[in-house]
């Protein structure tokens, strides 16, 4: 790249590690300020973290591999979490917040009992913290691989000699070249350092930094790819011409006899994967961030700003590049291109000077506030649910904070060695949604269903790990990826249904205490009974309604904005002017609690 567009990746890193530096004094006073910034996050900046975090530099990547195997409708593997986030945004973010726990694994010993919760909260913090969350830092990092092994020559940037000593000192047969290891392990050095320094505090305020800039990249990508291909009047054209099957590519349902979606896994991914995932009670990254958040109902509306912009401001851009590349670097011509590298080679081939340096600025961005929020959020597992609780249970705090950084280090290292043994980063997705599609309906039902246990979680736990591994092993029959979800999920549902009435309930002091903090609607009866003096912030119609306008808020935004881009202005307009509309009803669910109609519920949802 030239020096101006370098000198702009460069301005980028030296703001962000110095942000780290910045907030390392204000870090160190507690755990709850290293993992959840003191807990004083207002819903814009907690919700623009939400977004930049999941804007990986995998994702516009993972989409441009999606949109050219499966179509635009193969992103409903990722669009159907959207009802799931709603319902979030809705319900399910002020219970996070009102619990005041630090992990989606404390919440267990608020809400079971005996030893069966403890072994359940050590067994999940360990699952969720090495397996689960360092495969998906792999495979960022593999595609951090993939984008620096276009731009970057460290041969051309070392002094003399020192690129020649790296090659001697490379492991023999590592499939990973010594170019993208070292760029790969400089940004990685980068995002770590912050990240140690300013916990999560800094890792939020980069963030904000981050999504503007990946923003900013991702839409100059769309634009300048788009032009390339002679606008969005030509496009359908050449992709006709290039694919000869341009209306059933685009299409956002698809039709029975799809050569690129198969209808049967359209309704797997809508009917199903949304509440059978393992995050569908909005845990993990995106519960730490409504813990941060100031109360209650600051958590809500972060949540309903970040779905908004997941699935409404960034999809287009991804979705119009990926269509792009598809005319620029035709199947026929390339016929052994990977087609996720065709993102990068994008930025390569038509940004200026200046944009370039934004957009590889931004893919930068992208990784490093995926890498920083999940080696923190790993740490937090391995801090607060094994290390405080089971190991060390009276140091200080100083102490603890100190563990937080070395553990943040460690998540590191080790998800550099799962990197190592990945190759394919839409492959890896459709893995991690094997190995947690058995979880989603048991975290659901700990909201909303009395009656499960600890043993109804470890039963799902164990039963879908178990099930994901007999799927994967050599010589068993290999299934299609709607099989193997629902061969999980029935198989798990099974197994923890039947052990929650099985074995005893949690006791009803645990009970009591987690429904007079947390509030929760549903199937509560016999606790209710017991508790006639709390007062129910929320009323089920109004989430249920809220939960639908939301729904059909991110839908009829999402679609009335392709059908601009792609297909009938009129009809466009009218899908956003409707969107806007039900979007208007679920924030007034959010902020009030309840719809603009109808009684007000018995006690203001203002108060959390």
């Amino acid at each position: 790249m030239p020096a101006l567009d370098w000198s702009i990746v460069i301005a980028y890193l030296v703001i962000a590690v110095g942000v780290g530096a910045f907030f390392a004094r204000k870090a160190s006073e507690s755990t709850a300020s290293f993992f959840a910034a003191g807990r004083t996050l207002p819903w814009w900046i907690a919700g623009t973290s939400m977004v930049a975090t999941t804007f990986a530099a995998d994702t516009p990547l993972a989409v441009t591999g999606i949109v050219a195997a499966k179509g635009v409708a193969g992103n409903w593997f990722w669009w159907n979490l959207a009802i799931a986030h709603v319902f979030a945004a809705v319900y399910l973010a002020r219970l996070w917040r009102r619990s005041e726990v630090l992990t989606d694994a404390g919440i267990i010993e608020s809400r079971y009992s005996g030893k069966p919760a403890a072994t359940l909260r050590a067994f999940k913090a360990f699952f969720f913290a090495v397996p689960i969350n360092c495969i998906t830092m792999g495979w960022v990092i593999l595609a951090m691989r993939k984008i620096l092994g276009v731009f970057v020559d460290w041969e051309a940037i070392l002094p003399a000699g020192w690129f020649e000593a790296v090659v001697a000192l490379w492991p023999a047969g590592n499939q990973v070249d010594p170019q993208t290891g070292l760029s790969v392990l400089f940004a990685m050095v980068l995002a770590v350092g912050y990240s140690v320094l300013g916990g999560f505090r800094g890792v939020v305020i980069t963030d904000l930094i981050q999504f503007s800039l990946a923003m900013i990249g991702s839409v100059a990508v769309a634009v300048l790819a788009v032009r390339e291909v002679g606008g969005l009047g030509e496009l359908m054209t050449k992709l006709e011409a290039t694919t000869g099957d341009a209306a059933g590519l685009t299409a956002w349902v698809p039709a029975s006899d799809s050569e690129w979606m198969p209808l049967h896994l359209f309704g797997v991914y809508v009917l199903i994967l949304w509440w059978a995932q393992k995050y569908s009670d909005a845990g993990g990254y995106l519960m730490q961030r409504m813990a941060a958040c100031k109360d209650a109902r600051h958590a809500a509306g972060a949540t309903l700003w970040f779905t908004a912009c997941h699935y409404v401001v960034r999809t287009w851009p991804w979705l119009l590049a990926g269509l792009a590349a598809l005319v620029l670097y035709p199947v026929a011509e390339n016929a052994g291109l990977d087609r996720e590298t065709t993102y990068p080679m994008l930025i390569r081939d038509l940004l200026p000077t200046g944009l370039l340096g934004i957009a590889v600025a931004s893919l930068i961005a992208a990784f490093m506030s995926t890498i920083d929020t999940h080696v923190n959020w790993g740490a937090s597992y391995l801090v607060t649910d094994l290390y405080q609780r089971f190991l060390k249970k009276d140091a200080s705090e100083r102490h603890y904070v100190a563990a937080s950084r070395w553990a943040v280090v460690i998540m590191a290292v080790i998800a550099a060695i799962f990197a190592l043994n990945m190759n394919s980063i839409a492959d890896a997705w459709v893995f991690f949604v094997t190995l947690g599609s058995g979880l989603g309906l048991v975290a659901l039902a700990r909201w909303l269903w009395w009656r499960v246990s600890a043993w109804s979680e470890l039963a799902a736990l164990g039963a879908t790990l178990l099930v994901t591994l007999v799927l994967y092993l050599p010589g068993v029959p290999e299934l299609g990826e709607a099989a193997r979800v629902l061969v999980t999920v029935s198989f798990s549902t099974t197994i923890w249904v039947t052990v929650t009435f099985l074995t005893p309930p949690t006791d009803d002091a645990t009970l009591d205490a987690f429904y007079r903090k947390v509030r929760p609607l549903g199937f509560w009866g016999p606790v209710r009974a017991r508790c006639p003096d709390v007062d129910l912030t929320e009323r089920k119609w109004d989430v249920a309604l809220g939960w639908a306008t939301g729904v059909a808020f991110v839908y009829l935004l999402l679609f009335g904005f392709g059908e601009l881009f792609l297909g009938s202005t009129g009809l466009g307009l009218v899908l956003l002017v409707l969107g806007v509309v039900c979007g208007w009803l679920t924030y007034r669910v959010i902020v009030d609690g309840r719809l603009p109609f109808g009684p007000r519920a018995t006690s203001p949802a203002s108060s959390g």
